[in-house]
C-alpha cells in the first residue's frame, strides 16, 4: 500500500513539475532569456526569432521623428523622413546589432558574466501582447527600465516595440 502511495506522489509531482515547466516555457520571460542566450551565442536566427529587428527600428524611428519639432513642423522634412525611412530602418536595425556586439565583447571582458540585468516584470499580458519591464543595473547605482512590447507567436514570444529606447541609448553612453 506504501509503494502505491508513494508512486501516486511521485507522478503527482512529475505531473505537476512537467506541468509548470511547460507554462514557463510559454512565458514573456522564458523568451526573453532566449533572446538573451541568442545575442551572447551571436546566434542570428534565434535572435530574429525572438527579436523583431524591423518592428523596433521602425518604431524607434517613428518615436525619433515624433518628438523632432524641427521635422514636425517643417511638411519639406516630414517628406523626406518619409522617403528615407526604409533606409533609415536598415541602419537602425544594423546599430542594433552593433550594440549586441558590443554587449558580447564587454562579456567576454568580464569573463562571460551578464551583469546588467537586475530584474524582469511583465507588467501587461492579455495572452496575446504583453508590456515587460527590464531592469538594468547602471554605474553609480543609476539603474535604467526598460519597456519593451512582445507579441505571442507560435508557442513563444517576440519582442516587437522598445518603447524607451532614447534613454537606453543615454545610459549605454554612460555605462559601456
Amino acid at each position: 500500500m506504501k509503494k502505491i502511495i508513494s508512486c501516486g506522489i511521485l507522478i503527482l509531482l512529475l505531473v505537476i513539475g512537467g506541468a509548470t515547466y511547460n507554462y514557463y516555457t510559454h512565458t514573456p520571460i522564458y523568451s526573453l532569456k532566449q533572446a538573451g542566450k541568442a545575442i551572447f551565442a551571436n546566434d542570428q536566427m534565434s535572435i530574429e526569432k525572438y527579436i523583431d529587428l524591423d518592428s523596433i527600428a521602425s518604431y524607434m524611428i517613428d518615436e525619433k521623428l515624433s518628438t523632432n519639432p524641427e521635422i514636425l513642423d517643417n511638411p519639406f522634412a516630414l517628406g523626406m523622413a518619409a522617403l528615407m525611412k526604409p533606409q533609415l530602418v536598415i541602419l537602425s536595425k544594423q546599430g542594433i546589432l552593433n550594440s549586441f556586439q558590443e554587449v558580447r565583447d564587454r562579456s567576454k571582458k568580464e569573463n562571460g558574466k551578464i551583469r546588467y540585468v537586475k530584474d524582469i516584470k511583465i507588467l501587461q499580458n492579455d495572452g496575446k501582447n504583453a508590456t515587460v519591464e527590464i531592469i538594468l543595473y547602471g554605474k553609480n547605482n543609476i539603474d535604467i527600465n526598460i519597456k519593451i512590447g512582445m507579441h505571442k507567436m507560435n508557442g513563444y514570444w517576440r519582442v516587437i516595440q522598445w518603447f524607451n529606447a532614447n534613454e537606453m541609448e543615454k545610459f549605454a553612453e554612460q555605462n559601456l
